[in-house]
């Protein structure tokens, strides 16, 4: 450790053994104390399976800092290389990175710090003071940090050789805090821990023991919802099991041939923009991680072209909102010179094929996938889960079950709820979920049109993508189309044409050469349904009442999984691990497969589709 950071070695013991380990530090300075935690944790060989490391930041540092501050240390310097590869847009709020295969998550809360513990919802197993506030700020520090304390959270005070003032040790013993006798020296920090001598309230000691350490859990949906869940799940230690009920996963709307993968946009920065931002950064770590680039992915960038004259990005936004999309002058449109008309580049943001990111997912240890497997109940057993089939026969047993399949999922909460009254009401405050049919119109380049498509992707009247891999060579496409599914369905012809249409608008030159494939009898289609709620936000969550009942839901993403997909199976393994959440409480809430449905109002943003 450098003069100024304490020598942790003694702290990490405590970590040995442990399934989990969560770490708050109130300070991540220059990313060396994170990078040495890191370091230790690779070394030992009795570090807990899972690693969490939540910091708070004013201001984050830049790569080449982080790459500084490791300079002194050659094991640290390829620490740096992974950490920074998705090191950019570090805008007020949490940015969440998994790292080492799923096992260290990085959570970096930029802001102010006591604003955004509060949007925390975990109880640490250590807690770092990194800076002693002022004598005057001593006792909220410590109310605000207690939010974040078990019974025997340690908690490390960095004194730097000061001794502790009279105030600050009747606001430790006033918080909680054991004794520090013995360290009044002049030490370079001070080891407590939180042992109140009080009853801790029921909700606290319901947060002791909230934790549910890995066991069994059964997947329902082999698409991007129930995949990413898998995966989360399996890094955790999970034993799980996918069942799918069509011959192949990603057999829905996840079979999409191809998608973009990039951030929802608003000029006031609404809960879906910070959530897709959030989504797409932990969605980039994955393809990078588990996919082949130019093949199943690429990162082209995306430019978004907006047909209206409202603002292009919040005014609000710091310096930092560049590294995610910013304007720019384009004659791609046929409203180029229209003052209108604004152009946004994401940078952050491609191409993605979903069905291989599902595969590679499923993939991975701890998963075992059973296809052409329908179930059609879900029964609460003595000690587990059962799942059954149309004729009653059990098809799996689990301590938990996750609803990750898509329309489907209503029906057998319905069915549940008939047959087991404890469900009945959390069941009602599930906000209902439609169908919205969509068709992908595609072809195969020509020589013609080759060199007509760009290399980057645009979306604004539906979306276009060249350029693209496949079987039968690089193909673009153009799409998808939208219709309720209440709805007679249309044509193919039907949809191409309307698909047709808003390429007119977005691209002119490539919509002829759509056209000319529709006459010649080249233009191709992929049809799917997507599931949506009324809000256009996933539910994500709870449904039996509470986390240990041990019934999930994950469905709901509209045409946004790829963004989201990840971010909610982070989201529902830290409800089930009471770990640190991805993301705010407030957005967290958002999602709650249980929020009220007299609550839940449209809120679809003009030219923004579910």
């Amino acid at each position: 450790p450098s003069k100024d950071q304490p020598d942790r070695t003694t702290q990490d013991c405590s970590w040995q053994g442990q399934d989990c380990w969560r770490l708050l530090v109130t300070d991540f300075g220059d990313g060396l104390p994170f990078l040495q935690v890191w370091q230790r944790w690779r070394q030992d060989a009795h570090a807990p399976r899972l690693l969490h490391y939540v910091a708070f930041s004013q201001q984050v540092p830049h790569a080449a800092h982080l790459q500084q501050a490791a300079h002194t240390d050659p094991l640290l310097a390829p620490l740096v290389e992974i950490l920074t590869q998705n090191w950019f847009g570090f805008l007020d709020g949490f940015h969440r990175f998994v790292l080492d295969q799923g096992r260290v998550h990085l959570t970096l809360c930029v802001g102010d710090s006591m604003a955004l513990l509060r949007q925390q919802a975990f109880k640490a197993d250590a807690i770092e003071l990194c800076h002693l506030p002022v004598d005057a700020e001593a006792l909220n520090t410590l109310k605000g940090i207690r939010r974040c304390c078990r019974r025997g959270t340690a908690l490390t005070l960095q004194t730097r050789g000061i001794a502790l003032s009279e105030v600050w040790l009747n606001a430790l013993h006033a918080t909680g805090f054991g004794s520090i006798n013995g360290q009044m020296g002049s030490v370079k920090a001070v080891i407590t821990a939180y042992e109140p001598e009080w009853l801790l309230s029921r909700d606290d000691e319901q947060a002791q023991s909230a934790r549910t350490p890995p066991t069994r859990c059964a997947v329902l949906g082999a698409g991007l919802a129930g995949a990413s869940v898998a995966a989360a799940l399996a890094r955790r230690g999970w034993q799980v099991t996918v069942l799918e009920r069509e011959p192949k996963p990603a057999s829905g709307a996840s079979g999409l041939p191809v998608g973009l993968l990039v951030a929802h946009v608003s000029s006031d920065d609404c809960t879906l923009s910070q959530l897709s931002r959030a989504g797409v950064r932990l969605t980039f770590n994955e393809a990078q991680c588990l996919l082949q680039p130019g093949q199943d992915w690429a990162h082209t960038g995306v430019l978004e072209h907006r047909f209206d004259a409202r603002a292009t990005t919040p005014a609000n936004w710091s310096t930092q909102g560049a590294a995610w999309c910013e304007p720019v002058l384009t004659g791609a449109s046929t409203q180029a010179n229209d003052p209108g008309n604004h152009t946004l580049l994401h940078r952050p943001a491609g191409w993605l094929k979903p069905a291989a990111l599902v595969n590679a997912w499923l993939a991975q240890d701890g998963i075992a996938l059973k296809t052409n497997t329908a179930v059609h109940a879900v029964r609460r057993g003595e000690f587990s889960w059962q799942l059954l089939d149309a004729s009653g026969d059990i098809l799996c047993e689990a301590e938990h079950v996750v609803l990750a399949n898509a329309l489907d999922a209503a029906g057998l909460l319905q069915r549940l709820a008939k047959e087991d009254d404890s469900i009945k009401l959390p069941v009602s405050l599930v906000p209902q979920t439609r169908g919205l049919r969509g068709l992908l119109s595609w072809a195969t380049h020509t020589a013609d049109d080759l060199t007509a498509w760009p290399s980057q992707a645009m979306n604004g009247k539906g979306s276009a993508t060249g350029h693209v891999p496949t079987r039968s060579g690089a193909a673009w496409f153009v799409g998808a189309s939208y219709q309720e599914a209440t709805q007679p369905e249309r044509s193919d012809r039907d949809n191409h044409l309307r698909n047709l249409d808003k390429l007119r608008v977005l691209n002119p030159a490539l919509a002829d050469t759509m056209l000319r494939a529709l006459e010649a009898g080249r233009l191709q289609s992929w049809k799917g349904m997507r599931c949506a709620t009324d809000d256009h936000l996933p539910l994500v969550g709870p449904v039996a009442g509470s986390a240990q009942a041990g019934l999930w839901l994950c469905v709901g993403m509209g045409s946004r999984g790829m963004s989201l997909s990840m971010l909610c199976a982070e989201l529902l393994a830290s409800h089930i691990g009471a770990e640190p959440l991805p993301i705010p409480v407030k957005l967290a809430k958002s999602l709650s497969a249980t929020r009220n449905k007299a609550s839940v109002v449209q809120t679809k943003a003009a030219g923004v589709d579910p």
